[in-house]
């Protein structure tokens, strides 16, 4: 690793989390939404959106488009109380940006920094552009904890689910489940992309055509650390980098295109998730604790459940956290 991009790693951490000088928006319906992101587009301060649970029904895209020299940085983060202003985390439920199988929920080009973190996206279907829930670019993008599931990419595009260009991308701790398309996600970077604690499984080919799951292009180093990339149709990663991508400690299938830089910890192995559809690891799966602690990028704050993010020994491999102390008491009390 050489020390330009450790530095720019580590700039870009202290970044992490909301503003601390923003204008702050606590939202709780698709047109409240709408109105913050147009609003944040052009205020000329930094900006910080809170979604509250719910479902948002969306009959129209919801855009945020930076005004010329708004540079300024961007939050929307979800999973707010309802009935507290946005100032405590709800114990239960998600915000969720449902596209209704007719539009893409979310777009955004921005100037800044953007955080997109704790938000449900489903049924995206857009007619046009890449990123069939979400398509975001910005020189510095993170998008953390959220969950992208039964997304379809627009004809003739890529990332039925989401689609993200950055000089510096950050793709950690989501999940990616039963999208449909080209290929599910896409990370375009030509500088520092870091893709972390990820799950994405289960995700289609149109007409069973495309390249599969995890789609990596631009002249970044890429760095792939604790994710579970299995059974995606094609493969699971396809690399169309100009260096290749470091994996570290990954559950993963099939890559695809090029050939790993460098490979420490992979294993190829069937996650064991715990329960029917479930996708979280189940205490004896080999993904727990089997993570490295502090990959470039870093693991996130929570898990995309919301809980703690390291529990045990070693954070698991994949989206989800397992107490496998808990889970084993409670099992031999009952």
């Amino acid at each position: 690793m050489n020390v330009l991009r450790s530095v720019a790693c580590a700039a870009a951490m202290l970044l992490a989390g909301p503003p601390a000088h923003a204008a702050f928006y606590c939202v709780n319906t698709s047109l409240a939404l709408a109105i913050a992101l147009n609003q944040a587009q052009s205020n000329g301060e930094d900006d910080d959106i809170e979604l509250e649970v719910g479902t948002y029904a969306l009959g129209g895209e919801l855009d945020y488009f930076a005004a010329d020299g708004e540079t300024y940085d961007l939050t929307i983060r979800g999973g707010s109380a309802p009935g507290t202003g946005c100032f405590e985390r709800a114990t239960s439920g998600a915000s969720v940006l449902d596209g209704q199988d007719a539009v893409r929920p979310l777009y955004i080009s921005a100037h800044g920094r953007v955080d997109v973190i704790g938000i449900t996206f489903e049924n995206g279907a857009p007619t046009q552009y890449a990123g069939g829930a979400l398509n975001l670019s910005a020189p510095i993008a993170r998008v953390e904890s959220s969950v992208f599931v039964a997304n379809h990419d627009a004809p003739g595009n890529v990332a039925a689910a989401a689609y993200v260009s950055a000089t510096s991308a950050y793709v950690v701790g989501n999940v990616f489940l039963a999208n449909a398309g080209a290929s599910t996600v896409t990370v375009y970077s030509d500088f520092v992309a870091d893709v972390n604690n990820n799950t994405v499984v289960g995700n289609q080919l149109h007409a069973h055509a495309g390249i599969g799951a995890l789609n990596l292009v631009g002249d970044a180093q890429f760095n792939l650390s604790n994710n579970i990339l299995w059974n995606n149709e094609g493969s699971d990663v396809f690399d169309q980098s100009s260096g290749g991508a470091d994996y570290w400690h990954n559950d993963v299938g099939v890559i695809a295109n090029m050939p790993p830089h460098s490979v420490s910890g992979n294993l190829d192995v069937d996650p064991q998730f715990d329960g029917f559809l479930g996708l979280r690891p189940a205490p004896t799966s080999p993904m727990v604790n089997a993570g490295i602690d502090s990959p470039l990028g870093g693991v996130g704050g929570t898990d995309a459940g919301g809980g703690p993010r390291i529990i045990g020994q070693h954070v698991d491999i994949g989206a989800y956290e397992t107490d496998v102390l808990f889970r084993n008491g409670l099992e031999q009390a009952t």
